[in-house]
Formats: structure tokens, C-alpha cells, sequence
């Protein structure tokens, strides 16, 4: 037997569970001579004899019950891949703005901040100009002073004084300005 392609094993499936053509080809959008000669390529492709015609359907034969109680696990497990795939891309993206040391501090603790078993992703831009929440530029936004207009906002206190301290000691610096930040929501 030669390897059985899965849209094969769907419009099998669609058959076996619906008893006829018409009823098959209504579910799927395939023709029903599409469909019976799909059915007559699988018992060709299998060496076996699926199902016995009748004026009024098709009905299941030994070998086609086999196939179909078999088929029916990849058929589950194909959906539960689609829904899969599928529930990835359907999540809400959540938009944060924040300046370049804050997003080199959040970014090296996603962790904290977002797991995957949250029901959203999360998208980080770096940003250093005043962003505009209303006109849907970000979802969330970071900043070092208070915005006039937005939904979240995040204030913190200059902890570095100098460059050269921010290279050598950004960790401590904005945990200390994480510690000192006052959350808004407007």
C-alpha cells in the first residue's frame, strides 16, 4: 500500500460518517462523482474493498470500519493541530512603548512580565518620542514623565546620574527606577 494522502482520509471520513455521496459532497463542497471516484481511488490505493453500494448509500465493510475507526484519531489530531495553529494568531497583540533602557531591562525579563499561558502576545517597541495611545500607536505606554493624554503610564525618578554609570550599572539602575515608579491608569 502506497502511503495514503490525509485529504484522502478526510473525504473518507465525510462519507463514511454522512452514508452517501450527496450528503458527503454537501459537507466538504466536492461533487459527489468527485467524491465516489476519490472512494474508488482509495480502495485501489488500500488493495481493499471499503464499502458496499446501495441505491440508498454507502455502508461501512469490515475493512472500511478498520480505516474509519483509524482515521478517526488523525482526524482528531489533525483538528487539534489546526485549532492550534489557529488559536496562535487569534490572540490579542498587546502593544508597549518604552524607552531603550527600559526595554533592554523588560526584554531580559519577559519572564515576568508575560508567559505563555497568557490569552495575549506581547510586542515591544523602543521609542524615545511622545507616543499617542488614542491614535492606537501602543497599547501601553512607558515613560519617564507623565503623558497628557493615554490609557497607562509608567513615571520614574532619574537613579543614574551620568553615561557611564547607565553602561556600568543599568540592573541596579532600573530596579531601582522600577521600584520607584508610580503607575497610572487614565
Amino acid at each position: 500500500m502506497n502511503d495514503l494522502a490525509w485529504n484522502d482520509l478526510r473525504l473518507f471520513c465525510h462519507v463514511a460518517r454522512e452514508g452517501t455521496l450527496s450528503g458527503a459532497a454537501e459537507r466538504t463542497g466536492i461533487s459527489a462523482p468527485t467524491l465516489g471516484r476519490a472512494m474508488r481511488a482509495l480502495e485501489a490505493q488500500t488493495g481493499r474493498a471499503l464499502f458496499s453500494r446501495h441505491r440508498t448509500g454507502y455502508r461501512l465493510l469490515p475493512d472500511g470500519q478498520a480505516l474509519y475507526d483509524r482515521a478517526r484519531g488523525v482526524e482528531a489530531s489533525a483538528r487539534a493541530i489546526e485549532d492550534w495553529r489557529e488559536g496562535a494568531h487569534a490572540l490579542p497583540i498587546v502593544t508597549v512603548v518604552m524607552g531603550a533602557w527600559m526595554s533592554v531591562y523588560l526584554g531580559g525579563r519577559l519572564n515576568a512580565v508575560w508567559t505563555p499561558e497568557d490569552r495575549f502576545r506581547l510586542c515591544f517597541k523602543t521609542s524615545e518620542t511622545p507616543v499617542y495611545l488614542e491614535r492606537c500607536e501602543a497599547d501601553i505606554a512607558l515613560a519617564r514623565e507623565r503623558q497628557v493624554t493615554g490609557n497607562v503610564v509608567a513615571l520614574g525618578r532619574e537613579v543614574a546620574q551620568t553615561p557611564a554609570e547607565r553602561w556600568t550599572d543599568a540592573d541596579r539602575a532600573l530596579d531601582h527606577c522600577l521600584g520607584q515608579c508610580a503607575w497610572y491608569f487614565l
